[in-house]
């Protein structure tokens, strides 16, 4: 709702905006771009009224002039920004002058850039408020104020604009009227869904839930809706998402008082920034694949049969057709796709994707609905170098149950130089096969051969040629870190406190689902980078608030990039840090913190550094949360890449989700108080490491990752379909193995291991192998058409 004093305020150009002063240039040419999203609940005078989200445009003829903007002095409205749930609050806007920040009472809007006054009267814009800042609201007026999001393009720079010259009324007249449809959308809802408002309003509103809690939840919650918004685009490295999330952590890190850390190219200088290479992005052209078959010849479909990736080589290939199955070298219980004197040269390979899989499509490994890391690209490609393929065709196996089989890898980091590495959809590869077989079969019937055994076999009659050229352009992304100074005999000593700020962006890579769908990351890693955030503004100001006699180490605070694609911006920081990596006594991570359930939380890492245990242990024992502690440091996230130079480590996180990597990584979802105690439990452990008067001295062994795999086989496969709370059921027995030589028949049911019960499912029996030893005999109790019987067991080796 508009007063009648801010209309008149936006025509005077009263002091409420801070207007440009002369210094600043006029483009000749300029287009300002604005888009206006009206709110989908707005609340107006206490009456709740559902509007339909929507964007309007005016467009009157473009001038080549500078133009000037205006927003009202209270707006009121609850509002539902992108994929969050309502927020409500009461702010005044601030404009300030050209790329700043937007200040709303407290709260930091998205980055504003301001274009200033028209030399004519008639100006072309496009008008966007981002309602995206939630501010608490009072009990009987729920009232925001709206981002105010402008860009503004020039050509050419010319004449300067007259200072503070007055405001152009026709422009004035068009935010005007753009406020006004906002209010008459909303209004003309009222009618339609008074019955939807009336029950809307028995429940308590989200915002006098998230106000009713401490500062920090209510910070986090800011941070929280903004990080995970679309506006952010899944924050991938090289968009302008992700270019959004560096400026929004650069400038918290300035608003907490943070300094410039590191070098650039002008001696002397300092900057926020940190910029590495991240690779080159490759645009494949001139693809093809042909196949001859001795029955027919195919051309296949570039983008719907198949697709050239980027983790191979470019060029032509041409050669006999041979299907390898998974591409397993050494899989459980002895499993392996081929032998090793296999000679693929002159040859193309089959591969089917992921490892071998029960009848629902899931693995047989891994005891859970993920892979194992015998599905990963990179042991497949360095299974294939091995045996010399003039080129690979990944096909998505048939009936896995893994919602990347419709999709094809149009791009990815190259991992061989070897071969071209092609990938094929299942129908292609399914009419491939069925011309290519002179039995007949299919691919199904492949891939069900694959799953009970190693299977090669060669297609004498089929002769495939493809090819195609990369293009490569070589990228960059940027670390994003600020320095809080320590003092007295530790000051040069550096903690680093960091977690990764990008995410998967439209599901390009690394996503469960497969590409088009917005990721956006909320606890992966939206919730660590606010920890970062959030910890630089408390310790700062907890360094201030202690006597200046006391020692305290110095903190670099970062948000890493491109951790996705491979832990790159924490690896190239850990190889060209801005202060010795030998004065880096201890690095903080942070990664997935939000979806803290059943108040459970973990720490990990205190058996890498001498003394760690003794801060955290005490600090964790009286959290409000349940913290398990953890000597050991865990893997898979950038810690990983200080403890390769020996920098002792603590990592915090809350545990993973079936939402992890997947669209549905939302906001909604996180639990914003958990995240919150994570955070203030940290505050706690970081200011004691900062005061801690030892060095942190780097333990070799605790850090290493203990062996997840046992170093024994009893050569069974278990049948993962067959539910028996009695134990596990045995779906094959390897030949010759030590289940076989002890009488182990498939269909058994294992009951009992040393005395020990077993538990459905294949963990409990993991978990007992774990503990065994090459040649140790074992009694082992089982269920045979209904009647127990006792074997014994002597354990063999694994293979390799």
């Amino acid at each position: 709702m508009i007063s009648a004093a801010a209309s008149a305020d936006a025509e005077t150009g009263h002091s409420m905006f801070d207007w440009p002063e002369h210094t600043q240039t006029s483009p000749t040419r300029t287009s300002s771009i604005w888009i206006l999203f009206p709110a989908s609940i707005t609340r107006l005078r206490g009456v709740l009224l559902v509007g339909i989200g929507s964007r309007r445009i005016i467009q009157v003829p473009s001038s080549a002039a500078t133009t000037s903007c205006s927003c009202p002095a209270k707006v009121t409205f609850t509002v539902s920004p992108g994929i969050a749930l309502p927020q409500m609050g009461a702010a005044m806007p601030r404009c300030r002058t050209m790329l700043s920040e937007m200040m709303l009472g407290t709260v930091t809007s998205p980055k504003t850039a301001v274009a200033w006054r028209s030399r004519r009267r008639t100006v072309a814009v496009e008008c966007r408020f981002m309602s995206l800042i939630p501010v608490l609201a009072a009990n009987s007026r729920f009232q925001i104020g709206l981002g105010l999001h402008v860009l503004a393009k020039a050509n050419t720079m010319a004449n300067p604009p007259e200072r503070r010259s007055k405001m152009n009324p026709h422009f004035s007249r068009c935010m005007t009227l753009i406020f006004a449809m906002l209010v008459t959308i909303t209004a003309q809802a009222q009618d339609a869904m008074k019955s939807a408002a009336d029950d809307a309003q028995q429940k308590q509103p989200l915002g006098q839930v998230i106000r009713d809690k401490d500062r920090a939840v209510q910070t986090f919650d800011e941070h929280i809706v903004i990080l995970s918004s679309p506006f952010m685009e899944g924050r991938l490295p090289g968009t302008a998402g992700m270019e959004r999330a560096k400026d929004y952590m650069q400038e918290h890190f300035e608003a907490s008082g943070l300094m410039t850390v590191f070098p650039t190219e002008q001696e002397g200088e300092l900057s926020y920034r940190q910029v590495f290479p991240l690779g080159v992005s490759g645009t494949m052209v001139d693809q093809s694949l042909v196949a001859e078959t001795g029955k027919a010849r195919m051309e296949f479909e570039l983008g719907s049969d198949f697709q050239m990736t980027g983790m191979g080589s470019d060029g032509d290939a041409s050669g006999q057709l041979v299907f390898v199955g998974y591409a397993v070298g050494d899989g459980p219980d002895g499993y392996m796709s081929f032998d090793e004197d296999l000679d693929l040269e002159g040859k193309i390979a089959l591969v089917l994707r992921f490892e071998p899989m029960d009848g629902e499509g899931r693995s047989l490994w891994s005891g859970s609905n993920d892979w194992t890391d015998a599905a990963t690209f990179m042991n497949k490609i360095s299974q294939l170098e091995k045996l010399g393929p003039e080129a690979v065709i990944l096909v998505n196996t048939p009936g896995a149950d893994d919602p990347r089989i419709r999709s094809l890898i149009k791009s990815s980091g190259q991992d061989t130089d070897e071969f071209p590495f092609f990938h094929m959809s299942t129908d292609a590869a399914d009419r491939l096969v069925r011309s290519a077989d002179r039995d007949g079969r299919t691919l199904m019937d492949l891939r069900r051969m694959a799953d009970e055994q190693g299977t090669v076999i060669s297609f004498d009659d089929t002769v495939v040629s493809l090819g195609g050229t990369m293009v490569n352009e070589q990228i960059e992304a940027e670390n994003v870190g600020g320095l809080l100074s320590g003092r007295g005999e530790l000051a040069d000593q550096y903690i680093v406190i960091g977690g990764h700020l990008d995410h998967l962006g439209m599901g390009e890579f690394g996503s469960r689902e497969g590409p088009g769908k917005l990721h956006p990351g909320a606890d992966d890693n939206a919730s660590g980078s606010i920890a970062v955030l959030m910890l630089a503004d408390s310790l700062a100001q907890s360094y201030e608030d202690l006597p200046e006699d006391q020692d305290l180490r110095s903190i670099i605070f970062i948000g890493f990039s491109a951790e996705e694609s491979g832990l790159n911006g924490s690896r190239w920081y850990a190889d060209n840090p801005p202060r010795d990596i030998e004065d880096h006594v201890l690095m903080i991570n942070f990664d997935m913190i939000g979806r803290v359930r059943d108040n459970k939380a973990s720490i990990s890492g205190t058996g890498t550094g001498t003394g760690l245990g003794g801060i955290v242990d005490p600090i964790a024992e009286k959290s409000e949360l349940d913290i398990t502690v953890r000597g050991n440091a865990g893997g898979g996230s950038d810690h990983i890449s200080f403890l390769r130079k020996q920098v002792p480590i603590l990592s915090g996180g809350s545990g993973g989700h079936a939402d992890y990597h997947t669209s549905k990584d939302t906001s909604d979802m996180i639990n914003r108080e958990g995240a919150a105690d994570i955070i203030d439990t940290f505050h706690e452990i970081a200011l004691a490491a900062a005061m801690h008067p030892e060095r942190f001295e780097f333990t070799q062994g605790q850090s290493q990752q203990r062996n997840t795999r046992p170093s024994v086989r009893l050569g069974v496969r278990i049948n993962r379909d067959a539910e028996n709370e009695n134990g596990v059921t045995i779906r094959s027995v390897a030949e010759g193995g030590p289940a076989a030589q002890a009488g182990i028949m498939a269909g058994d049911v294992i009951t009992s291991w040393n005395g020990e019960k077993i538990p459905a499912g294949t963990r409990g029996l993991q978990r007992l192998m774990m503990n065994a030893k090459p040649g140790d005999t074992v009694e082992i109790l089982l269920l045979r058409d209904g009647r127990e019987e006792s074997v014994t067991v002597t354990l063999q080796a694994r293979p390799g």
